[in-house]
């Protein structure tokens, strides 16, 4: 039962893995070629967190992003300006349709979300 009141204590901190994989893919650019630390740099900078995402969450999402064929490892990609050795990705051809189906549902929820809010206040 503790870990079960922990867990509620925290689950508001970061989102969670399905919503993880939406800010991830909606980070992209088209044609862009990024690495997993920078993808996570732009989710923290849009969600306003001063605390840095753990490497952990961000990677397990590329990794079943990757598995779903959304993302694509870039093998060989080089980085002249730095001199890291990183796992780089791109959206997959298979992307974009299903990101424009993600956002039309997150859209949904948001209505949702915010009708649920005018009942609260009473609107």
């Amino acid at each position: 039962m503790a870990q079960k009141s922990q867990r509620s204590k925290t689950s508001g901190l970061l989102p969670d893995l399905p919503l993880m994989r939406y800010l991830i893919l909606t980070e992209f650019e088209p044609g862009e070629v990024v690495y997993g630390d920078a993808l996570a740099e732009r989710v923290e900078r849009s969600l306003g967190h001063s605390k840095r995402l753990s490497p952990g969450t961000i990677y397990q999402v590329l990794e079943r992003l990757a598995d779903d064929l959304l993302i694509e490892r870039v093998e060989g990609y080089v980085d002249d300006t730095r001199n890291k050795r990183r796992v780089y990705y791109r959206l997959s051809h298979l992307a974009e349709p299903k990101i424009v189906k993600e956002i039309e549902a997150y859209e949904s929820l948001a209505r949702r979300g915010r009708r649920f809010r005018e009942r609260l206040n009473g609107s």
